[in-house]
């Protein structure tokens, strides 16, 4: 770990809860700081979410990146990760806002009903999950 130092972990929490917030765009960390490992990330990412509960934010999920292994040589990673969703990130479809005309989507499914539920349409599927954006 390179960037072990606490001080410049916390910066790059703060600069990346500003670029949350939509307020800017910023070059990658990764580029700033070459030798900042997914450790490092996961810790920055830590921070993050502690300035944002320290704001209000309230999470309500989770969203998996990089599934797909075909695309990780393409952005030079080795592995999924994930980050949180945020009641402040999250839309539902039917009162769309300018942001939820961006990438990327994220579908939050309804719990699952157990076999003898009432739940369960007529044909006996299940229900479709509710589709959400999430900025």
């Amino acid at each position: 770990m390179a960037l072990a130092v606490t001080d410049t972990l916390n910066d790059i929490a703060q600069e990346a809860s500003v670029v949350f917030e939509g307020r800017c765009s910023l070059p990658s960390f990764s580029a700033r700081y070459p030798s900042f490992a997914v450790d490092e990330a996961y810790r920055v990412s830590a921070l993050a979410h502690e300035m944002r509960l320290g704001k209000g934010y309230r999470p309500v999920g989770r969203k998996a990146g990089f599934t797909n292994r075909r695309i990780w040589d393409e952005y030079g990673v080795h592995a999924p990760n994930w980050g949180y969703v945020y009641d402040r990130s999250l839309h539902d479809l039917a009162t769309p806002t300018a942001a939820c005309t961006i990438s990327p989507r994220l579908y939050r499914l309804r719990p699952t009903p157990n076999r003898r539920s009432s739940r369960k349409s007529s044909s006996g599927f299940l229900p479709r999950p509710r589709r959400v954006w999430m900025t």
